[in-house]
């Protein structure tokens, strides 16, 4: 490895619960790219 680069992400809603795709694009050709396949967001619990 030569350069190593760690992206953050913060969705602009919560309010949908499930599982959410993430999608990594690089324009130079022959870079690898290593991502998890998305996150999931759990259902929000009624307030007790």
């Amino acid at each position: 490895i030569h350069s190593q680069y760690e992206l953050a992400y913060v969705p602009d809603t919560l309010s949908q619960s499930g599982f959410h795709r993430i999608e990594v694009q690089v324009k130079r050709p022959g870079v690898k790219v290593r991502t998890r396949a998305g996150y999931f967001y759990p259902e929000k619990t009624p307030e007790r």
